[in-house]
Order: structure tokens, then C-alpha cells, then sequence
């Protein structure tokens, strides 16, 4: 009973993740502007395959029968919507391809490097939330590629450690391929603001990305907004009564009552005073 009245305080608190009060009311622009038309989701598909630099390469294994999803590293390297990667040999999705598996490639809203810089704001999209942002599945042939030197260029500047992998490298058989596109499912965030379904390949590869905010570098110890001090006690609000709701007082009055059995019992005092003895 103290568990589920715990958690009912957690729904009926305006805090998610630590986010502030309101957070949801935020970006409006976002949520109130919806789409419902194929072109548009096709330009907000454009979009997320443009900013964003991982994908889940997903394939058949014909040896257990189970699909498998892995992922891995890409890039829009020449903003077609076709995207280059690395394939190494070794690796099962290409082990699978080989075999004869067909491939698809997964890109959600997020799928980038950590600490990568990439606008998170989407027309239809519902802030903080996962389910209310757009992602795809793309569906397609890999061909052997050879990109150009500045494409490569580009390829390292959004996953610096790949250079190590390159064609010749002494690690691992590698080579460059492209994912031709050719058809694609769009989810673009929640059904009431957004387009769900199919996009013609060719209206993809022609839509034009929109273009992208410049996010600043954030500093550390920064904070968001000015009003952390707030949060911090409105969380604390929310830890006492917590507390209350599982143990039937709040943390500090459990505290001193923790505090006053120990001196209560002479061998718990002992112990701490020969705790506190070795320490110094």
C-alpha cells in the first residue's frame, strides 16, 4: 500500500527526470504546429537522417532465424539521404548480408555521438519525450562506395575514432558501402501532430531538410534556466513526502530517531566511539 501511494505521489508531481515545473509547456512551437501531409514528413525525414549519426542496422540471421539489430556508426555525407558507412567484415551484420539478408536501417531522434551538438527540435514534436519525436525505418540495397576525401572528413567529424577503421587499417578488414534508399516508414512523433506512414522514396530523396538551430556549448556547472534553486527544493519537497508515504516520517525525523536509538544502546555508542577513534 505505502509502495503504490509512493508511486501515485510520483505521477502527481510536476517533475520528470528533474526537469522543471512546466517543462512540457515549453518550445509550444513544437507541439502546436502539427503535420498530418506526406511532403512535410518527408522534409522532417530528410531532416533526421541529416543531423543524426547512428542507426540500428538491422538483418536476418538465416543460421538461428532471428532478426538482429546493431549499431552503427553513418553519416549524410553528401545531404542526399542516402547514408555512407563503414562496414567491417568481421561483423555479423555483414556476415548476414553476405549470406543473403535483407537490410533496413532504424534513426530516431537522439542518435548521435555523446556530446555531439545536434538540434533536437522537430515541427510535431513533443519535447523530452521519446515516443513524440520522430524516427524511421529505412528500407534499401548497400553498394560498394568510394567517397571523396572531404566526405571522409565529414564521416571523422562526426565519429572521430573511426579514422582507426579505415580501408588498410591494420585492425580490421574494412570497406566503404551506401544505403540506397529505397522505401521508407516515417513515425513522426505522436498521432494527433504528426504524420505516420509510408513516404514515397522518390519525394524523400528530392525533400528539402529544414534547416537546423545552432546549439551552444553548454559550460559545466550550468544550469538551463535561473530558477535551479527552486528545483532543487521542490525536489526535496518530493523526497520528505516520499519518505513519509513509505516509512511514515520524514527524513529527518528518521534520521534523529536513528540517532537517538544508537545512543539509547551502549554497545552501538561504543562501537562509533571505536570507529571514531581509528579514524583519527
Amino acid at each position: 500500500m505505502k509502495f503504490a501511494t509512493a508511486l501515485l505521489l510520483l505521477a502527481n508531481t510536476r517533475y520528470i527526470a528533474g526537469l522543471p515545473a512546466g517543462c512540457y509547456d515549453q518550445n509550444i512551437e513544437e507541439i502546436g504546429h502539427g503535420y498530418h501531409d506526406v511532403e512535410t514528413a518527408a522534409r522532417v525525414a530528410r531532416t533526421l537522417v541529416s543531423r543524426e549519426s547512428l542507426a540500428n542496422l538491422n538483418t536476418y540471421d538465416t543460421n538461428t532465424g532471428y532478426p538482429v539489430g546493431f549499431v552503427e556508426y553513418y553519416a549524410d555525407c553528401q545531404q542526399d539521404g542516402e547514408p555512407v558507412m563503414l562496414m567491417i567484415g568481421i561483423s555479423s551484420s555483414n556476415k548476414n548480408i553476405a549470406a543473403g539478408s535483407n537490410a533496413s536501417l532504424t534513426i530516431r531522434v537522439g542518435d548521435h555521438q555523446p556530446g555531439d551538438r545536434v538540434d533536437p527540435h522537430y515541427i510535431g514534436k513533443v519535447p523530452h519525450s521519446v515516443a513524440g519525436s520522430p524516427r524511421l525505418n529505412l528500407k534499401g540495397q548497400f553498394i560498394n562506395y568510394k567517397p571523396t576525401h572531404s566526405e571522409q572528413e565529414y564521416f571523422v567529424s562526426r565519429h572521430h575514432e573511426a579514422i582507426s577503421w579505415f580501408p588498410g587499417n591494420p585492425i580490421h578488414d574494412s570497406y566503404w558501402v551506401k544505403f540506397k534508399v529505397e522505401s521508407i516508414y516515417f513515425v513522426g512523433g505522436f498521432g494527433d501532430r504528426a504524420y505516420i506512414g509510408e513516404i514515397p522514396a522518390e519525394m524523400y530523396l528530392t525533400a528539402k531538410p529544414f534547416p537546423s538551430r545552432k546549439i551552444p556549448r553548454r559550460s559545466i556547472g550550468s544550469h538551463e534556466n535561473d530558477n535551479h534553486g527552486s528545483i532543487a527544493d521542490s525536489i526535496s519537497s518530493i523526497v520528505d513526502r516520499l519518505h513519509i508515504a513509505l516509512f511514515g516520517t520524514s527524513p529527518d525525523e528518521y534520521l534523529s530517531e536513528s540517532i537517538d536509538q544508537k545512543h539509547d544502546d551502549p554497545q552501538t555508542s561504543e562501537h562509533m566511539i571505536v570507529d571514531q577513534t581509528n579514524e583519527v
